[in-house]
């Protein structure tokens, strides 16, 4: 859940890119936010499936130790 805001901010950014009349600033600033928030995406996807895989730990190690 936490990706969809960089992955639709890249989408929307993306878009920007190809879009017509052509702006060269609009361009390279488009591309610059694409770049951002894909490495945002990847990262957020990174620390969300580190914080399940620890979660997960942590239940199957303690289970009935309360």
């Amino acid at each position: 859940m936490s990706v969809t805001v960089p992955a639709l901010a890249a989408l929307v950014a993306g878009y920007s890119v190809f879009a017509r009349p052509r702006n060269v600033l609009r361009g390279i600033a488009g591309s610059v936010v694409v770049v951002i928030c894909l490495a945002a995406a990847v990262l957020w996807w990174l620390l969300g499936s580190e914080a399940v895989r620890r979660a997960t730990y942590w239940a199957e190690h303690t289970t009935g130790q309360w």
